[in-house]
């Protein structure tokens, strides 16, 4: 009898933890954590500064061949702590035919620097804009710079 009472105590138990850990471990905003009220608070959240762009340039050039290419750069810090690493995207947005692409690298904790440099027609405007996410998917920076590729070169 005593071997009964032993394992529906322990279900209980196990059934009352259960039932308060989804508020205990709720995520926030961004911004941080809920307020309190009849429903109980939200969790801390991540802080607005956890990541953040460090620079971030776009510089029209010529290659080998002689062909516009631009090259961007951008560095990043992501101190954001989850189970889950936040993201950043980088949109090319062509002004002039309207086409838009888009790149997303995923992120781990700490300082990222990446480079590419990629093919522009001649005297082309673009919009390039590179946003950071948290790892709960929060915008928590965003950057945006116009270029103009480099006219063709005179032979």
């Amino acid at each position: 009898m005593a071997s009964r009472f032993r394992i529906g105590a322990f279900v209980i138990a196990l059934v009352a933890v259960l039932a308060i850990t989804p508020s205990a471990f709720a995520k926030g905003g961004i911004s941080g954590g809920g307020g309190g009220g009849t429903g109980g608070g939200g969790g801390g959240g991540v802080t607005a500064n956890c990541a953040q762009i460090l620079s971030f340039s776009n510089t029209p050039s010529y290659n080998a061949d002689g062909a516009a290419v631009i090259t961007t750069a951008y560095s990043v810090h992501q101190g954001c702590l989850d189970e889950f690493s936040g993201n950043i995207t980088l949109i090319i947005h062509n002004d002039d035919t309207g086409f838009t692409g888009t790149s997303v690298r995923m992120t781990p904790v700490g300082d990222w620097t990446y480079s590419s440099t990629w093919p522009s027609g001649f005297g082309t405007r673009y919009t390039i804009t590179l946003n950071v996410y948290a790892p709960n998917g929060q915008l928590a920076a965003t950057q945006k710079q116009t270029v103009t590729a480099l006219d063709a070169p005179v032979l």
